[in-house]
C-alpha cells in the first residue's frame, strides 16, 4: 500500500517507507524503479535528496563505488537490476513489475548468502490486484500493508 497512483505519489511513499527503515543500523536500501513508474534515476535521486531521505539518497553507481557505505540508499531502475550484486538488505520498489519474471529478479537482489531480506512494493491500489496474481504464479505471499504499520524492524 501507501503512495498515490502516480509515479511521484509512489516515490514519496518510497521516501516515507526509507525514513521508517533508516532507524535500524546498517539498512542498505535499493530503490528500483519500474518502467511502469515514468520516474528517472536522476530526478529521483533529486527528489528524495529534497525530502531529506534517510539514508541519503544516491545512484547505484555510487554505492557500488563506495565499499565503506554500511548505510545507503541506492537508486536504480527495473532494467538495471539483472545480475547486481550489491549487498542489500531491504528492496523497495516503486510502481508495478512489468511481470513475474521481472519482480523476481528484483526481488532476488536482497536476502542473499543466508541473510534476511525484505521486499517492499510501493504501489497504488488499482495495481495491487496483479501482485495478488502472482502469489500462486511465484509460490510467494503478499502482505498489504498501509504507510502507518511499517516500522524499523522490518526484516
Amino acid at each position: 500500500g501507501g503512495g498515490g497512483s502516480g509515479g511521484g505519489g509512489q516515490l514519496a511513499g518510497a521516501a516515507q517507507v526509507s525514513q521508517k527503515l533508516s532507524d535500524s543500523e546498517n539498512r542498505r536500501i535499493l530503490l528500483v524503479l519500474t518502467k511502469n513508474c515514468g520516474l528517472s534515476v536522476k530526478d529521483s535521486v533529486g527528489a528524495l535528496s529534497f525530502l531529506n531521505s534517510k539514508p541519503k539518497p544516491c545512484t547505484l553507481g555510487d554505492a557500488r563505488g563506495d565499499k565503506s557505505l554500511s548505510t545507503f540508499l541506492a537508486v536504480t531502475t527495473e532494467d538495471m537490476v539483472r545480475g547486481l550484486d550489491l549487498n542489500v538488505n531491504t528492496v523497495i520498489i516503486v510502481g508495478k513489475a512489468s511481470g513475474p519474471d521481472s519482480y523476481t529478479h528484483i526481488a532476488g537482489r536482497c536476502g542473499r548468502a543466508g541473510e534476511k531480506g525484505s521486499v517492499i512494493s510501493v504501489i497504488g491500489y488499482e495495481d495491487s490486484g496483479r501482485l495478488v496474481s502472482w502469489s500462486n504464479m511465484l509460490g510467494i505471499e503478499f502482505e498489504g500493508v498501509e504507510m502507518d504499520e511499517i516500522t524499523a524492524d522490518v526484516r
